[in-house]
């Protein structure tokens, strides 16, 4: 009997089309295999690699943070320095204008003394 269905199958001028319909939820079945064997092997790897992602985020924040924090103080640094500078330049201006002042006192006593 059941030689006599598959010759009927085989020589059935539908055998194409009867082959096609079997074969619809074999390839459904074997995408569905496959996408399970998909996420089962990579989502693990992904959320693995998404929790190392956010721990470098983390720790690059920090880094980022203590760099500012760097900055900060450097420019404070920067703007002492510069107001020290600027101190500095003029009491030599002041210097240099006593010196210039004393010279030409000098000048004219020496005048004066002559």
């Amino acid at each position: 009997m059941e030689t006599e269905i598959v010759n009927a199958v085989v020589n059935s001028p539908n055998t194409i089309e009867i082959l096609l319909r079997a074969s619809g939820p074999l390839f459904g079945l074997l995408v569905l295999i496959g996408v399970f064997y998909t996420t089962h092997k990579y989502i693990p790897q992904m959320i693995s690699s998404f929790n190392n992602l956010s721990s470098e985020v983390k720790l690059m924040r920090e880094a980022l943070t203590a760099i500012s924090g760097r900055i900060d103080d450097t420019e404070e640094s920067t703007t002492n320095i510069t107001k020290r500078l600027d101190a500095i330049e003029m009491t030599l201006k002041k210097i240099n204008e006593d010196i210039t002042e004393i010279r030409i006192e000098n000048r004219v006593k020496g005048k004066d003394n002559e």
